[in-house]
């Protein structure tokens, strides 16, 4: 680009490099260099409607770069001057790109603004590209803020896009929303089919297979298969080349013990959380944290609950609805349980049902009813806890006479079993680590599995996106840092 004379040109031609980059998901500070060095020398009016255009590709560019907060500044400035400027094209250009600069709680509600009129002019022109490319956001922030209805427009705008482009990335981010869907009613098999879908065409690039693994261990984990991977792996496995805060899951749901105490205290000590902005930070921070309530970490508990409090009163995803994990509120309450606020714990919990219960999540109402039941059982309330369980076992509509499966069936199960609501009825409620119990004495327990595995549910009577037919073939947005363990080990499966 050095030698082209006409500085304008090298600047459309900076933004054709990053308008080919950003679709993949492809990182890096080249494009934002680029574009950075083209519009010093264009020369152009700020308010030239190409120089707009730029600077909301230039914002783009440095969120893909990194520079989350630069990014938020630049692609805030993109859509300032395209709003005066009064030209609807350079505005959707403007709102378009600055939807990457995050999906963080603080500014979760100024993004789901911007991807709702981008999805409305969308429509509106049958502008199917510009639809896909917000679509995936609008589902992302949806989600986070509990907004169900607004979710379902988004993931059937994910599927008219994808139908109208052709365009294998639109099909990849539709399979990822419709395997959330389907993991959330709690059709594994389902969640599974639509996670595989999204692999079949790669970028032959080792991180497109990250957020694949990371699907099918959401999937695997709620159906308890994960636990024969343990003979494996012995606490001592390299971090080096692998995704830390996956290797601490894996260790955490398999239970063992030593190495998940030595992943958390790599991951607090080593590699403090810096990326809080991050697509993968929710997830990461929800395995540590769970990882630091199985093992009984009080100090670590209390750091990590720090971050999650930014969370509360909504829910817990990462990336393009590649893990959903409902309200925050419940990890909240299991935190405030192991501390010993058992009136906060009540709080949260309440919270944390209605939201699980508002976004029509099966899975995500059995787990949150499932941690209340064990907190109930360790304070005593024997009969609550028993009907907590019954509840978790048929969250949203069950089949009558199912068998209780996994950790609402073992609560219920132990809890029949026991002759009173001594201290060790939270034992049998498969571990009861969230209790207001000795730190020390949970400390010095071995690690338990800490998931409700729910059935296949018909979820009766609720209002749900229902997967519309295979379009084909799709291909993986490639995020940074998902590499290693669990491409190996769920292979095995």
């Amino acid at each position: 680009l050095g030698a082209v004379a006409d500085p304008t040109v090298r600047l459309a031609a900076a933004m054709g490099f990053e308008n080919a980059s950003w679709r993949p998901g492809l990182v890096g500070p080249r494009s934002a260099d680029l574009l950075s060095a083209a519009l010093d020398a264009c020369g152009l009016d700020a308010h030239e409607p190409r120089y707009v255009r730029a600077l909301g590709s230039f914002g783009r560019a440095l969120a893909l770069a990194g520079e989350t907060d630069r990014a938020r500044q630049v692609g805030g400035r993109a859509v300032e001057l395209a709003r005066a400027l009064g030209d609807e094209p350079t505005l959707v250009h403007a709102l378009t790109t600055s939807l990457w600069a995050g999906t963080t709680p603080d500014v979760a509600r100024l993004q789901l603004e911007r991807t709702s009129e981008v999805q409305r002019i969308a429509k509106a022109r049958r502008d199917y590209e510009t639809l896909g490319a917000a679509v995936n956001f609008g589902a992302t922030v949806s989600y986070l803020l509990g907004l169900p209805d607004e979710l379902e427009r988004a993931v059937g705008d994910s599927f008219r896009a994808a139908q109208g482009t052709g365009q294998p990335y639109y099909r990849h981010v539709y399979h990822c929303l419709a395997h959330a869907d389907a993991f959330m009613r709690g059709d594994f098999a389902e969640a599974q089919r639509w996670a595989d879908k999204t692999v079949e065409d790669t970028f032959g690039d080792e991180m497109s297979e990250g957020p694949h693994g990371v699907q099918t261990f959401m999937v695997r984990r709620e159906m308890g298969t994960l636990t024969r991977f343990r003979r494996y792996l012995d606490g001592e496995e390299s971090f080096a080349g692998r995704w830390v805060p996956g290797l601490l899951a894996l260790y955490t749901e398999v239970g063992h013990e030593h190495g998940a105490r030595r992943a958390l205290h790599h991951l607090l000590e080593r590699e403090r959380p810096a990326r809080t902005d991050a697509a993968q930070w929710p997830m990461e921070l929800v395995f540590m944290v769970e990882g630091a309530l199985a093992l009984g970490d009080a100090e670590a508990v209390r750091e990590l609950h720090a971050f999650l409090r930014a969370y509360e009163g909504m829910n817990l995803v990462c990336g393009t609805l590649i893990a959903t994990f409902g309200s925050a509120d419940r990890f909240i309450a299991r935190i405030a349980a192991f501390l010993g606020d058992g009136p906060a714990a009540e709080r949260h919990f309440a919270v944390a049902l209605e939201m699980d219960r508002r976004m029509h999540s099966t899975v995500q109402v059995a787990e949150t009813l499932a941690h209340h039941a064990r907190f109930a059982a360790a304070d005593g309330r024997r009969a609550e806890a028993l009907e907590l369980t019954a509840q978790a076992h048929r969250p949203c509509g069950t089949e009558p006479g199912l068998r209780p499966s996994g950790r609402a069936g073992e609560a219920r199960e132990g809890l029949v079993a026991d002759d009173g609501a001594g201290s060790d009825v939270d034992d049998r409620l498969e571990g009861g680590r969230d209790g207001a119990r000795s730190g020390a004495r949970e400390a010095r327990r071995p690690v338990r599995l800490a998931r409700v595995h729910v059935g296949r549910s018909d979820a009766a009577g609720r209002r749900c996106h229902r997967a519309a037919p295979s379009m084909g073939r799709g291909r993986r947005i490639m995020w940074p840092g998902w590499t290693g363990i669990w491409g190996n080990c769920l292979t095995w499966a």
